[in-house]
């Protein structure tokens, strides 16, 4: 009787160890499968993320990234380069902008319209850089920095990797001021005071920015 009792235990223990091994694999399949049906939005928060090197639980920059990701379920890879575009042709009256202005980023005019603050950034880069033509290089090597935008100042100036992390970061700078109620308009990033982008007070630098605010709202009238 007891070795019966032994060998219905041993048969139990078996059947639960199959079911065991039959659900692990079941839920390996399945988050193989959802990792496999990654929509294009999140192979761009990938990269974001890979760029900043920043994960979703800093609280600071979840809904950031949250919103990030939300707008660039509508972006598709459109070459071996990785480059982005939006569907259906919106960024191709920036990208003949940038074209006309000679300016490198012209590659760049379909990742630059997924960004929250993309015609500020433009007019930004076109006062500091002549739209990137005239970006400040390695002091000591000679290579660009892909600092469009003058983040950090003379003294502790920004380098990137491509335009493409000196986009995301010129990007989220302006949403971390905005945030703190400034960098609302230009003028206001025209201050002269300490959270000011540029100091000191330069109307001449204004004017430029404004201008190309106007020319970016003209393209999609």
């Amino acid at each position: 009787m007891q070795r019966r009792k032994n060998l219905i235990i041993l048969s139990v223990l078996a059947l639960t160890a199959l079911l065991g091994g039959w659900a692990l694999y079941n839920i390996s399949a399945q988050s193989e499968a959802e990792a496999v049906q990654k929509t294009k939005g999140a192979v761009v928060l990938d990269e974001i993320l890979e760029l900043k090197k920043i994960t979703p639980e800093q609280e600071a920059e979840k809904e950031f990234l949250v919103r990030k990701l939300e707008t660039l379920k509508t972006v598709e890879r459109t070459d071996s380069e990785g480059l982005y575009q939006f569907t259906g042709g919106a960024s191709e009256p920036l990208k003949d902008y940038l074209h006309r202005k000679g300016s490198p980023l012209v590659d760049y005019a379909g990742f630059i319209m997924n960004l929250d603050h993309w015609q500020l950034i433009i007019a930004l880069a076109a006062a500091e850089s002549s739209f990137c033509k005239k970006q400040p290089l390695n002091r000591d090597t000679g290579a660009l920095t892909y600092n469009c935008w003058g983040v950090g100042g003379d003294d502790n100036l920004r380098e990137y990797s491509g335009y493409k992390e000196a986009l995301i970061d010129i990007d989220m700078l302006i949403t971390s001021w905005q945030a703190r109620g400034r960098w609302l308009t230009v003028s206001d990033m025209n201050r002269g005071d300490n959270a000011s982008y540029v100091y000191p007070y330069n109307l001449q630098w204004e004017k430029n920015v404004n201008a190309i605010l106007e020319e970016l709202n003209l393209l999609h009238d």
